[in-house]
């Protein structure tokens, strides 16, 4: 296994920016490449054939009203102005040259309901105008209903909403407690015609609340259509360290089916580095868990078959449809997805009749993110989740290790004075080019620090 060193990540570059859009065969071509590459192309493997990234973050703010714990973020992001509105469309258009049409942009930070809500809002239009995915990604603490209702006129197709004990909520004093937290989040999106996702950082000190969180969440598959727990990782910020032994993918992972009540296969596909993360792909039926992918070698046969077809997941009818006329067109796999419905249906039969055909489909993610001192060469090649960047796309885990890089490069903006540089502490303009040296740590970045030297110095004095 190789690891990047102190001197890789430092000389380590975004993807860069491209002229124009690349045909999405092309895109799929280079994201096979880049799994070759790192030994993880087999038959199961949907990045480079279903789609060429899972998902691109784009950071629209540095601000956040929470102090996690486990934090990515700067120690210098609550001196950091939003990036102008001209660089985010900017690097929107990049997105959906580099990845095409219905690509995931995850609209993130800091927390995006920091951001002024008319450019917040022009910001998920303008993905949504490329025919793109918008989801919002957020603590729910600002996001209201009438913004949400806002954004969802603008094209927001989801939500993802984290909540867990690294936030350190205020009169919270675990993962329990904190379902009154997410049923609040979960009643004020409650009608919306938006996808709602739950993230939950795992760490020592809730490890053991993981299947009982994923019971309290599926038990609302009405609204929850996605469960996403995120193993922790250092990225030498926050207050937290060393990862438990106790938590690792297929720990984590172990829990998650315990919480679901039913076997359930996480393997039968795969998107990126095997070590990267496991999903599962259920139907939620009266209180109880179906397992889709249950005869893995023709959901994967399937897979393939179906590869050409466009899934437009904001447009689901349009997309079954395309489905249904490409079956007819192929009456061998007619008979064997017509074999796999009625498997499916006969299974179901009861809970079916009980829930009157109410049928909820809720994935379940384990992300394992790597430490920012040990990130490996193959995982990084492999990448599913990428960061755009003023240079382009890079790996989400290679973004944290070296955050402040990509934050305080320059940034080249056109003005009626010429080429500029925007400077992201000031939010001023410098026509001299370089930015100027870091301020002293805020307040809390120097309190956050203080309490991690002391951390660290009571483990070195108990080893």
């Amino acid at each position: 296994m190789e690891y990047f060193n102190k001197e890789d990540i430092a000389a380590f570059e975004a993807y860069g920016n491209l002229e124009k859009p690349r045909p999405v065969s092309e895109a799929l071509e280079f994201t096979e490449g880049r799994m070759r590459k790192a030994g993880v192309w087999k038959r199961n493997q949907l990045l480079g054939l279903r789609f060429p990234v899972a998902c691109v973050a784009l950071e629209i703010t540095q601000r956040c009203n929470l102090d996690c714990s486990l934090c990515y973020l700067s120690e210098y992001s609550e001196d950091m102005k939003d990036i102008p509105l001209e660089v985010v469309l900017r690097r929107v258009d990049q997105i959906y040259k580099h990845y095409g049409p219905h690509t995931d942009v995850q609209v993130t930070g800091g927390d995006p309901t920091l951001r002024n809500r008319d450019e917040l809002e022009q910001i998920v239009a303008y993905v949504a105008k490329l025919n793109m995915r918008p989801t919002l990604m957020t603590n729910g603490i600002k996001a209201t209903r009438p913004l949400l209702e806002r954004l969802a006129k603008a094209g927001l197709v989801g939500i993802a909403i984290h909540v867990d004990m690294t936030q350190e909520r205020p009169g919270y004093a675990s993962e329990k407690e904190l379902n009154e937290v997410r049923k609040e989040y979960i009643e004020r999106v409650r009608g919306l015609p938006i996808s709602v996702l739950f993230n939950t950082t795992v760490f020592r000190e809730n490890f053991h609340e993981i299947s009982d969180t994923v019971s309290f969440l599926r038990s609302h598959a009405d609204v929850v259509g996605f469960i996403s727990f995120q193993l922790q990782a250092d990225t030498g910020r926050g207050t937290i360290r060393e990862r438990d032994v106790i938590i690792n993918l297929d720990t984590v992972t172990a829990e998650i089916k315990k919480g679901l009540e039913r076997p359930v296969d996480f393997n039968v596909l795969q998107v990126g580095h095997h070590d990267c993360h496991n999903y599962g792909m259920t139907l939620s039926i009266n209180g109880n868990i179906y397992d889709l992918y249950q005869n893995a070698d023709l959901t994967v046969e399937l897979t393939h078959a179906l590869k050409e077809i466009e899934m437009d997941r904001n447009d689901p009818v349009r997309t079954v449809g395309r489905i249904v006329a490409w079956c007819l067109k192929h009456p061998r796999y007619t008979v064997k997805g017509m074999r796999w419905v009625l498997e499916h249906l006969w299974r179901m039969k009861s809970d079916l009749i009980k829930a009157r055909g109410k049928v909820h489909k809720l994935t379940v993610f384990a992300h394992n993110f790597m430490d920012a001192k040990s990130l490996e060469c193959d995982r990084i090649e492999s990448c599913s989740f990428m960061v755009m960047t003023e240079n382009g796309p890079v790996s989400m885990c290679m973004h944290n290790a070296k955050r402040d890089d990509f934050l305080f490069q320059p940034i080249k903006m056109n003005t009626a004075d010429g080429e500029q540089v925007w400077d992201p502490l000031t939010g001023k303009m410098n026509s001299d080019g370089p930015l100027v040296q870091l301020p002293e740590l805020s307040k809390t970045a120097k309190m956050r620090r203080k309490r991690q030297e002391k951390l660290d110095s009571s483990v070195a004095s108990n080893a």
